[in-house]
């Protein structure tokens, strides 16, 4: 199996999902496809490739950090990796996107949070958390004093 290929096309998909995220209209079509079909099938992937690969990884496990690297040795282990951060960051992207929707964050002030997400995942999501924070300490104090 070409792991590289697969890499590519996994990070093309993943990219144009998360254009779209950012620059489409966010209706219910388009947040079910993202969620249901795509991170669904990225999940699919993941689940089918991680248990074919990772029994045969000699030396691997997940009770220290020499065996999770040991696993990582196996390209097809690695891909499986990349396939789970793929996954989980464009959930995350996902799910700020709904939230700054909901508490009407503009989707300019959105773009730099949701970029962060796509590429440094957790940094993205504390970058959401503090406009979230900031936003409720504002409305806090506006309400305080009107």
């Amino acid at each position: 199996m070409d792991w590289g290929q697969l890499f590519s096309v996994a990070n093309t998909i993943a990219l144009i999902c998360w254009l779209a995220l950012i620059a489409l209209p966010r209706n219910r079509v388009l947040m079910m496809v993202l969620k249901r079909i795509i991170i669904g099938s990225i999940c699919a992937v993941y689940s089918i490739v991680i248990f074919l690969c990772i029994s045969g990884v000699e030396g691997g496990g997940f009770g220290s950090l020499v065996q999770v690297k040991a696993l990582f040795q196996s390209d097809g282990v690695l891909f499986a990796g990349w396939l789970h951060y793929l996954a989980f960051d464009l959930f995350v992207g996902l799910w700020i996107a709904e939230q700054s929707d909901a508490m009407k964050l503009h989707r300019v002030l959105q773009v730099p949070i949701l970029v962060a997400t796509f590429m440094l995942g957790p940094f993205g999501l504390l970058l959401f958390f503090g406009c979230e924070g900031w936003q409720s300490l504002t409305k806090r104090s506006e309400s305080l004093s009107g």
